[in-house]
């Protein structure tokens, strides 16, 4: 975040010894956004970084600067949530122009740690808990999330929608990527990052997040997802920890996104695209009656195409529902893998009243 001010710059520019990162980034900013001088604002801003990651200086405010420039630096910090976003952001981009790709990756991975850390959405905060649907296909991957207490999530560029995130659509494929990008220095450092990102989609009730059997009533999510109604459905309760998980020493997180359908097919940015807060939360209006919410996870130190989580003894997998074809050979494997204190019903239909209509109906052989 720089505001265009020549008076403020040409004062921080006679400071040079001073212990405020703020300093080193707003003169870095402003050199590269207004007086294109990228080399001195690739010298301020790893000064910036430096002072900011070091636990004595990251909070550190030089009490011998002018309270003019102490009131415009704070002035400029309060009126962006995403400071220190930003800076990384454009650390990352003046290391990638100038060649230093591996610094260029590990600073946009902090980029997109940052990020979605200050970005939480309002329709989760003070939940305690949320309730989700996972329809799933009976095979060994499915019993073996089962039998391990764990959800295995995919990167977004092996799932099956291409345009399932943006992010992936443009940023995995280079040729699209060169048409629509014009700094092509900076953005393929910056897409390699999403090799990091997994994600694991669930149905819910959007307005409660509580228990809402009629998304099991949904023949479509039955006939796609769990293969011609073979498979199951998973309700798990998911405990407020998995909402909002950061944990900075390592640069991962976890995090519960609501998916946004794009009603009124509003062209997206580029930057958009790429910030992926708003990549992988972005879905067409077809897919807007799944009222999906997502599981996002980042993790820099992995690349492999799937990532499984490990839930707590706070979230419970409470019910597990066959589908009307899931055989009985099938139901004893998945009753076998499933937790102890997990309740089992299956789907039917009334083939005499309404043979359309599924029916949730509890299933006593292994209650």
């Amino acid at each position: 975040m720089c505001f265009k001010n020549e008076v403020l710059y040409n004062e921080l520019c006679k400071i040079n010894d001073s212990l405020d990162y703020r300093v080193y980034y707003q003169k870095a900013a402003y050199e590269y956004l207004y007086l294109q001088m990228n080399e001195l604002a690739l010298i301020n801003i790893q000064r910036a970084v430096e002072l900011f990651e070091n636990p004595l200086y990251c909070a550190h405010v030089d009490v011998n600067l002018s309270s003019t420039i102490l009131n415009d630096l704070d002035s400029i910090q309060d009126s962006c949530p995403e400071y220190i976003t930003k800076m990384y952001q454009l650390a990352a981009q003046l290391y990638a122009q100038y060649g230093k790709e591996k610094e260029a990756k590990a600073l946009y991975c902090k980029y997109y740690y940052y990020i979605n850390k200050v970005k939480v959405d309002a329709s989760l905060s003070g939940k305690e808990s949320v309730v989700v649907y996972s329809f799933r296909p009976y095979n060994m991957y499915s019993l073996q999330d089962l039998a391990k207490g764990e959800v295995t999530l995919v990167r977004p560029d092996k799932m099956n929608d291409p345009f399932d995130s943006l992010a992936s659509y443009i940023a995995g494929n280079s040729e699209r990527l060169k048409r629509n990008c014009n700094q092509m220095d900076h953005v393929k450092t910056q897409s390699e990052c999403f090799k990091h990102f997994y994600i694991r989609c669930f149905r819910t009730n959007r307005k409660t997040y509580e228990t809402d059997d009629s998304i099991l009533q949904d023949k479509l999510m039955w006939s796609h997802y769990t293969e011609g109604h073979q498979g199951f459905c998973i309700k798990y309760r998911i405990d407020k920890s998995y909402l909002n998980q950061f944990d900075d020493s390592n640069l991962s997180f976890t995090r519960l996104i609501p998916v946004e359908y794009n009603k009124e097919k509003k062209e997206i940015s580029i930057y958009e695209a790429l910030n992926t807060s708003n990549s992988f939360a972005f879905k067409d209006k077809c897919w807007e009656p799944e009222n999906e919410v997502r599981l996002l996870h980042f993790s820099p130190n992995c690349e492999e195409n799937h990532y499984s989580i490990k839930f707590d003894e706070k979230t419970r997998l409470e019910e597990i529902i066959f589908g009307i074809n899931c055989n009985s050979d099938a139901r004893a494997l998945i009753a076998k893998s499933a937790p102890a204190g997990c309740k089992f019903f299956e789907m039917t239909n009334d083939e005499e009243k309404d043979i359309y209509t599924l029916i949730k109906k509890e299933y006593k052989q292994y209650q």
